[in-house]
């Protein structure tokens, strides 16, 4: 079966970008300070930020996270509140001094 798929006009990719972003949390980019304990663990995080580019299957992620899941680590904020499940209630991913998480 062939199938003639016109690209989107400019409206329409637009009206695309907006309902993926709206179906998917918001990044928030934050300046990362390591702590002891970060370099028993940095490989884990480093395997995971060393991705790029598309994959049809999801294999490579799945491969470099599992490492990071296995850590059961959570994230504790400083002012207060609940601890985040790394993979439960986040996804934090690391790559030198920047870290991007993900609720």
């Amino acid at each position: 079966m062939l199938l003639d798929a016109a690209a989107p006009d400019e409206k329409t990719a637009h009206a695309m970008m907006a309902a993926r972003a709206q179906r998917r949390p918001p990044t928030f980019l934050c300046r990362f300070l390591p702590c002891p304990g970060w370099e028993a663990v940095r490989t884990r995080f480093d395997a995971w930020s060393a991705l790029h580019g598309p994959e049809s299957d999801g294999s490579r992620t799945v491969h470099a996270i599992q490492p990071v899941m296995a850590l059961g680590r959570a994230l504790v904020p400083v002012g207060g509140g609940p601890p985040m499940g790394l993979f439960k209630e986040c996804v934090l991913r690391i790559d030198g001094g920047t870290a991007r998480l993900r609720r």
